[in-house]
């Protein structure tokens, strides 16, 4: 991959090498990029000098594309035709997104982005429903609103909670948040807060499936294939089927799930079931589940 100011970004295709093989690629031409420009505000108009904007969009090496704002705050981008979203951010600011469109012949007015301050902290505990604390549990602030969470977006702000599960978060901007919490033994979850206001994070105590996949015709294990799983909002997990037909899905939010289970030869088949709380952390609290699939 090259990238460099002014060009479109380039990615050669996939190269295999030998131990000690050298190969010359020859000359690796980057084309001209279509120029998308802007300034990097803070909320009283003035300049931010040294703001990082980075692009997410239609064509994924746009990610590869970066910017940093003058002493003007002014920023400017060459990249491929198509719609990207950019994003700015500043230490001390919260981030601003805007949205832009390449197209070849036409130039994109000038993009302002404007950086909120990001003095709010964040105090709180966070604990399972059992009220136990979630000690060495990860923390990430998210912007509050019903946009998801993409893979290129970065959080405002993260933090580690103690072995009592407190945690403190600083340099956010005002406003409420949405707080991620992941914990290995948990399942992730992303619960609301307003910094300034003590936070109570409350993480449901795991369930999880275990069980085996089967031919319905003869019983035997079904040795290859996939369980997919959707449970409560919208959340997805996968499981791949072990050679003994034995799959296993933990650290499920309680609730309801439905299962679909593929696997070579078969017809695919849905299930679906409530799922409870664990007895005991890490154990399944559906166990023995066996799902029975017809040779296609």
């Amino acid at each position: 991959e090259a990238a460099q100011p002014g060009f479109e970004p380039l990615r050669t295709d996939e190269l295999t090498l030998a131990p000690g093989e050298k190969r010359d690629l020859g000359v690796l031409a980057l084309r001209d990029g279509f120029p998308v420009a802007g300034r990097v505000l803070d909320e009283s108009g003035g300049p931010i000098e040294g703001a990082r904007v980075t692009v997410a969009g239609t064509d994924p090496l746009a990610s590869a594309v970066y910017a940093a704002t003058d002493g003007a705050g002014s920023f400017s981008l060459a990249l491929p035709a198509g719609s990207y979203r950019l994003t700015a951010t500043a230490p001390g600011h919260g981030p601003a997104r805007a949205q832009v469109t390449v197209q070849p012949g036409t130039t994109p007015a000038p993009t302002e982005l404007r950086l909120p301050r990001a003095e709010a902290v964040l105090e709180g505990m966070v604990r399972d429903t059992g009220g136990r604390p979630l000690g060495r549990a990860h923390l990430l602030a998210w912007p509050r609103g019903p946009s998801p969470i993409g893979p290129s977006d970065n959080p405002l702000g993260s933090t580690t909670a103690d072995v009592g599960g407190h945690f403190r978060l600083a340099e956010l901007p005002a406003g409420e948040l949405r707080i991620e919490v992941q914990h290995p033994d948990y399942p992730r979850v992303t619960l609301p807060a307003t910094p300034g206001q003590f936070a109570i994070l409350t993480v449901p105590f795991p369930g999880g499936i275990s069980g085996e996949a089967r031919a319905r015709a003869t019983g035997a294990a079904v040795t290859r294939g996939r369980v997919e799983a959707a449970g409560p909002d919208g959340v997805k997990v996968t499981a791949e089927i072990q050679r003994a037909g034995s799959f296993r899905l933990p650290r499920l939010a309680p609730g309801h799930w439905r299962l679909s289970v593929s696997a070579p030869g078969f017809r695919a088949v849905d299930q679906d079931l409530d799922v409870p709380p664990s007895s005991t952390l890490g154990e399944p609290s559906v166990p023995d589940l066996r799902v029975e699939l017809d040779a296609s």
